[in-house]
């Protein structure tokens, strides 16, 4: 199930490493991103709703940025692909990878949080 490798993914040990093992920092750019992506996610499904294209690219790419930060190559590469469907204005496929990536993201979330608590005991 695609959900599930995709919070299989998440691994906080190579970014704390970045940060240096600052946890208030690695705390700040979890945070960040769980409330961040959300908001991405909707902006991306208004820009489907409107056909926007423009809307749709921009906030895919955000998230696939994002995303290489934790080091998310999946969930990354699902963003591209929307940004890839957005450009060539293939709506039935912007809609199924939006939906795939609503999913993903709820086991993606669940997963930092529990990582997260674990690295900061």
């Amino acid at each position: 199930m695609a959900s599930s490798s995709a919070a299989d993914e998440v691994n906080l040990e190579q970014l704390a490493e970045m940060v240096s093992y600052d946890l208030a920092t690695l705390q700040d750019l979890v945070e960040t991103f769980l409330g961040d992506t959300p908001l991405l996610i909707a902006a991306m499904q208004t820009g489907y709703e409107q056909h926007n294209q423009a809307e749709l690219v921009r906030n895919a790419h955000t998230l696939k940025s994002s995303s290489r930060l934790f080091q998310m190559e999946q969930f990354a590469r699902q963003c591209q692909a929307l940004e890839g469907a957005a450009h060539a204005e293939d709506w039935p496929l912007v809609a199924t990878l939006l939906q795939q990536l609503g999913q993903d993201y709820q086991a993606i979330a669940a997963a930092l949080t529990i990582k997260l608590t674990q690295l900061m005991a």
